[in-house]
């Protein structure tokens, strides 16, 4: 069997199998095949508890050691509002828990309740614009902008179910292709299937 290694590609912006306008890591084959090695997870008593908490909570707990950033989000919206008060990323190696509140959603490692992200909100029919976004200093590497391009890539997946590429910490480049997949697997689960190196320096949304 050929390994997951050796099918890594960087494509280009204009190769066909690349869906963005930026140069994208290819790494399907490498989620595909660490699926298939962890097997299915069954939910602890303990992660159900977790989830519990989180659909029952109503506070709105900032990320300790915090930075903050304005943006501008557009996300399409696949199901009504009514149906997102809070939902867990249920797919195999599903990572995060959210809550969404009026005006706010927080964004939670799944496995531990820990919170990462609060992003605010407006909404106008379908269509949520996130302007706000307080995350984990330490979890995004004290970027401002890759905690906006991290809570961009998770709610454009799992909100508008549409193409996103995970965005690769600073400091790695395209010689690291498999300690980037293995980082998207371990941050992402299944759905880190692209990975994305943000410019330097980072574009910040306004």
């Amino acid at each position: 069997m050929t390994s997951w290694h050796s099918q890594l590609a960087w494509l280009p912006t204009d190769a066909p199998q690349n869906p963005f306008p930026f140069a994208v890591l290819d790494c399907r084959a490498a989620c595909a095949a660490l699926a298939e090695a962890t097997g299915p997870i069954v939910d602890s008593q303990g992660q159900t508890a977790i989830e519990d908490m989180v659909r029952s909570s109503q506070s709105t707990p900032l990320p300790t050691d915090s930075l903050s950033a304005n943006c501008s989000i557009r996300i399409r919206l696949r199901e009504p509002p009514s149906a997102l008060a809070s939902f867990a990323t249920a797919e195999h190696g599903g990572k995060w828990i959210f809550h969404m509140l009026p005006r706010i959603i927080v964004a939670r490692r799944r496995w531990t309740g820990q919170t990462i992200h609060v992003a605010e909100f407006e909404l106008d029919g379908d269509l949520l614009t996130i302007t706000h976004v307080a995350s984990q200093k330490d979890f995004v590497h004290g970027s401002a902008d890759y905690a906006v391009a991290e809570i961009e890539f998770l709610l454009r997946k799992y909100l508008e179910d549409a193409p996103a590429a995970f965005p690769i910490p600073p400091g790695l480049s395209e010689k690291d292709g498999v300690r980037i997949a293995l980082i998207g697997w371990k941050a992402y689960g299944a759905i880190a299937e692209f990975g994305r190196i943000l410019p330097k320096p980072f574009r910040r949304r306004a």
